[in-house]
């Protein structure tokens, strides 16, 4: 199944658009970090021409450089579960 992810930028108007199998939970964490860091990721993404159904993602974002906005979406991991994982580590 994985975690798909829709991942889209607009930047001087033109608009360009990634898709992931497994980026769907990592986006809300990449995006954190900032839009220009985040967008530099997308090059470990395949580009596509069409977007996941809205069903079909898990996560991802829209990055629009122009208007200076970001919206994001996606589940995150339960903490408690992140924070049992580290124990085992």
């Amino acid at each position: 199944m994985g975690q798909r992810a829709n991942l889209v930028v607009i930047d001087q108007g033109v608009d360009s658009a990634w898709a992931d199998k497994w980026a769907g939970t990592a986006a809300p964490y990449e995006l954190a970090y900032g839009p220009e860091p985040a967008s530099k990721l997308l090059a470990e993404y395949e580009s596509t021409s069409e977007l996941l159904d809205w069903a079909l993602a898990k996560g991802g974002y829209l990055l629009n450089f122009d208007q200076r906005l970001a919206i994001v979406f996606g589940d995150l991991p339960d903490p408690e579960q992140v924070r049992d994982d580290d124990k085992s580590n």
